[in-house]
């Protein structure tokens, strides 16, 4: 009897512990979030699981107006200014290039490592252009990294191109149009999301549907294409919101036509004297830092965390955003972020009541420098040495030319010497101006891409297409030994070849001639660290730095005047301010095969010289480059004429 009980007891035991076990399983997978493979939108919740989609989008480039007929009675009806196809702008009417009737363009929103497929339809009257992907580093495809002549032939009017490319870089990033002063002005934003598991900062926020893009237009800032108090986006007290912010640059020229204002410059961005804590700069993640302002420069993207808690939380309607130019020159812009439950009420009046801070009643913190922030992670032990494998010193400026006078400080009124308007080419200088040059040279891209052209790219020599400039291979008008003469210019496509696989730092030195002006780089195809910044020029105290002589920039950095390195935790971005009559040196390893240009970010000075090429690796590093893919270049007939 004993026996049979102490069986019975045993198999309750274990029927016990197996319904225990059993249950707990099915607890975990039923509370185990499972991706969802049926999302109708790329605008989705990101998961760590899932797996890629394929995003569609169509661009469509147009000759536009602001404050059209779509607008209706916009703004005396506010309402109106919401309606489809309406460009509010900046309250002004005035013909304007723009992305599916949008300004900026339609936000691209993608989870990481989507392959996105965007069909641009160049409907400009006129405008070869291309679209550059800001922040994406195209390794499987770098005939995709939209830089005309460079890349890839420019999109000719009435004519697709198909973009395809993985969206690998995660963070706040811009599309961005290129090949003309009006293309410059068409952008939009492109947000690549992470999985909340892979994301350094999920825990200190709980919303991230905020997107606040800043632009210049005409002599006003916009934000989000509107310029005063036209756009709201609903807060809920006691939340934590992550702003992403955007400066994507624009341009006083409008249609062909000088706008007034100065060319696009840094702004500060405040809302109501909070604090923001910043948490990305550029895509990157950073150690979370908090100020009461953010300088943006043209190009630059931060992510900062708005908590909804902060006075006058408990008594305002709303908090109130303002973005103010550097300087002055640019009308200001303003939005509010009212809270949820009087967004109604709120969007009845035309004005807000509540007055717009003053630039003085905020502490005004410089926080994209990259002296200012830490990057979240350290520097990759190959650049973390005093010396690189390559280190290259880039000193530009705005040369005088025999005949010519001025320089490039900005836009004078329409119809007078030195309007503005900006040249397709040095050579094409209608005007008294200043030739932009790096490293002596004037950049003119060639007839034919590099990359997917090179042997066509380089048969020219300056007849027919822009002469390749390597090393000490010139063309007849740049010649050798008078390179590096402070009075010597020259224009050519200037390529430098990198080694794959080599550590890089370059070394960026304003040399003057520019009113003073700060200037803000680009560079394809690879993201950079910023490791040293200095302001004062390469000479001694008061006497200014030797131009275009890049052995006294190496002399002074090895003096340690030029600026000093911080290679400890420095930021890591995309885009970098470079001060006037200063310098600045960035880092990065040169992994991805192909043609990138480092250009100045706004168009004025990448179409007019201001910039170069960098060839990583060799021909045989590149992958294929597929057999259909479009071809260009110039047209010289044989030297005979038919009776």
């Amino acid at each position: 009897m004993s026996c049979c009980c102490r069986a019975g007891g045993a198999f309750l035991l274990r029927a016990t512990i197996l319904i225990g076990l059993a249950s707990v399983v099915t607890t975990i997978i039923y509370f185990t979030p499972v991706p969802n493979p049926y999302y109708a939108s790329c605008d989705r919740p990101c998961h760590e699981l899932d797996s890629p989609m394929i995003c569609r989008y169509k661009l469509s480039l147009e000759q536009y107006e602001t404050l059209g007929p779509a607008c209706g009675q916009c703004p005396a009806n506010r309402s109106h200014c919401d309606a489809a196809q309406c460009v509010p702008g900046d309250m002004t009417r005035r013909a304007v290039l723009t992305a599916n009737r949008m300004l900026p363009g339609p936000a691209l929103r993608v989870c990481e490592n989507d392959i996105v497929v965007v069909d641009v339809l160049n409907r400009a009257p006129g405008q070869a252009l291309a679209v550059h992907w800001g922040g994406q580093s195209p390794r499987e495809f770098p005939w995709m990294d939209g830089a005309p002549q460079v890349t890839q032939c420019p999109i000719n009017t009435h004519t697709v191109f198909q973009y395809k490319f993985r969206a690998s870089a995660a963070g706040t990033h811009l599309w961005a149009a290129t090949g003309s002063p009006q293309a410059e002005a068409v952008f939009g934003p492109l947000v690549v999301r992470q999985a909340d598991a892979r994301d350094p900062h999920r825990q200190l926020y709980d919303e991230d549907v905020h997107l606040l893009t800043v632009s210049a237009f005409g002599g006003s800032l916009l934000v989000n294409g509107r310029a005063e108090q036209q756009a709201s986006a609903p807060l809920v007290r006691g939340r934590r919101y992550r702003l992403r912010l955007l400066h994507g640059g624009g341009t006083p020229e409008v249609a062909g036509r000088p706008a007034p204002g100065p060319l696009p410059g840094p702004v500060t961005v405040s809302v109501s004297g909070l604090a923001l804590l910043v948490v990305a700069v550029d895509g990157h993640a950073v150690r979370p830092r908090s100020t009461r302002a953010l300088t943006l420069w043209p190009g630059e993207r931060v992510d900062a965390v708005l908590s909804a808690d902060q006075p006058p939380a408990a008594a305002a309607a709303a908090y109130r955003l303002v973005v103010q130019s550097v300087g002055g020159g640019l009308t200001e812009a303003t939005i509010d972020l009212p809270f949820k439950e009087q967004e109604k009420r709120q969007r009845r009046a035309q004005y807000p009541s509540t007055p717009a801070p003053e630039l003085a009643d905020v502490e005004v913190v410089d926080s994209l420098e990259a002296t200012d922030l830490e990057g979240l992670d350290a520097l990759p032990e190959e650049l973390s040495q005093d010396d690189v494998d390559v280190r290259l010193y880039l000193p530009f400026d705005f040369h005088p030319v025999a005949g010519l006078r001025g320089d490039l400080s900005g836009p004078q009124p329409p119809g007078k010497p030195g309007s503005g308007r900006p040249p397709l080419s040095p050579a094409d200088l209608p005007w008294p101006r200043a030739v932009p040059r790096m490293c002596n040279i004037s950049l003119a891209l060639p007839a034919s891409p590099l990359l997917t052209q090179p042997r066509d790219a380089e048969r020219y020599d300056g007849e027919g297409g822009a002469a390749v400039c390597r090393g000490d291979r010139r063309p007849a008008a740049c010649p050798s030994h008078l390179h590096g003469q402070a009075d010597h210019s020259c224009e050519c496509a200037h390529v430098i070849r990198v080694p794959l696989g080599s550590s890089v730092e370059l070394v960026l030195a304003d040399q003057g001639g520019d009113g003073g002006r700060a200037h803000v780089f680009r560079l394809h195809g690879h993201s950079f660290w910023v490791v040293g910044r200095g302001h004062k020029p390469a000479g001694a105290p008061g006497e200014e730095p030797q131009r275009g002589s890049w052995e006294a920039l190496a002399a002074a950095d090895r003096q340690g005047r030029l600026l000093r390195r911080h290679l400890l935790r420095p930021v890591r971005k995309d885009v970098a301010s470079v001060p006037a009559h200063g310098a600045c040196a960035l880092r990065f390893i040169a992994d991805n095969p192909g043609y990138w240009l480092l250009r100045e970010q706004s168009f004025y000075r990448s179409s007019s010289g201001l910039g170069v090429i960098l060839q990583v690796g060799e021909e045989s590093d590149l992958p294929p480059i597929p057999s259909d893919f479009p071809k260009c270049g110039s047209f010289i007939g044989p030297e005979f004429f038919l009776m």
